[in-house]
């Protein structure tokens, strides 16, 4: 596996799935969420630590989007691989690819910012030093 991918395995149970049998389309974005904070905890920075060593309140969310590409079914097991394919100033692109076999699922994206408290409001924090914590953080 590259050192900066991340797989998050979800096995789909029948209350994930809608009426017609698929996973209802909201659960791919808790799983999004899901995977990108086990990515975290994965490279050592999980939400305490970020709160802690930044200052931060943590990577919330700016954007999201899915493409899906086939269903995916109760009794399947999803990969769904989690990568940081892009680092702005206040802001990141995550990519996620699902797998259920060999067979594509689903592809998508969160764009995340690193947020924190000034004065009465939120502001996006520069992301340089969330960046460097999880390109040098990996676990074995």
């Amino acid at each position: 596996m590259n050192d900066s991918l991340f797989e998050h395995v979800v096995p789909v149970s029948f209350g994930h799935c809608d009426p017609a049998g698929i996973v209802f389309y909201p659960n791919f974005f808790r799983w999004f969420d899901a995977g990108f904070h086990a990515f975290l905890a994965h490279r050592s920075c999980p939400q305490s630590v970020l709160a802690e060593k930044l200052g931060t309140i943590g990577p919330g969310l700016i954007d999201v989007g899915a493409t899906f590409r086939s269903p995916v079914t109760h009794g399947d097991e999803l990969r769904l691989s989690v990568q940081v394919e892009a680092w702005r100033t206040r802001s990141f692109r995550v990519a996620y690819r699902g797998m259920v076999g060999q067979r594509l699922a689903l592809e998508g994206f969160e764009v995340r910012g690193l947020f924190m408290r000034e004065d009465d409001r939120l502001v996006a924090a520069p992301v340089a030093p969330l960046r460097a914590m999880v390109e040098g953080g990996a676990n074995g």
